[in-house]
This record gives structure tokens, C-alpha cells and sequence, in this order.
């Protein structure tokens, strides 16, 4: 997908799955108690780190993308 194009069905299916996985995760991993309705403040602090660890794992990951299809003269596609 080039910039400023729609996403196809696919690709919104899939990045819907990354950022369902994403939630999934990290909420397994934070998120032990549910005596109130309210997050604790380390619930909400590991939340956050959670997020923030995984997008800097999808930049990187973007960017290991780019390089490599830099390398291989540039051909479209994804992992």
C-alpha cells in the first residue's frame, strides 16, 4: 500500500488483529485485580510501558522492513 492509498480488507483485518493482540497482551499482563472499575496507578504504568514497548517494536520492525526492501531494489509487499 503506497501512502495516501485506502487500506484493502486484508490489511485492515490484519492490522486489526495486531492492535487486538496488542490490548490482549498487554492488559493479561497488567490488569490483576478487579475489585474496583478504576486501573491502579501500576496497572496504569505498566499499561503504558507496555504500549510504548511494543510501538517501538512495530517502528522498528517498520524500519528493519524498509531497509531490507531498500537492499533488494525496493519491491513491495509485507512480511
Amino acid at each position: 500500500m503506497s501512502f495516501g492509498q485506502q487500506p484493502s480488507a486484508a490489511e485492515q483485518r490484519i492490522q486489526f488483529e495486531m492492535v487486538f493482540s496488542l490490548i490482549s497482551s498487554c492488559f493479561n499482563d497488567c490488569v490483576n485485580d478487579f475489585k474496583s472499575m478504576d486501573l491502579t496507578q501500576s496497572e496504569q504504568t505498566c499499561l503504558n510501558n507496555c504500549a510504548s514497548r511494543n510501538a517501538n517494536t512495530q517502528d522498528l520492525i517498520m524500519q528493519v522492513q524498509q531497509e531490507f526492501q531498500g537492499q533488494m531494489g525496493g519491491g513491495g509487499g509485507a512480511f
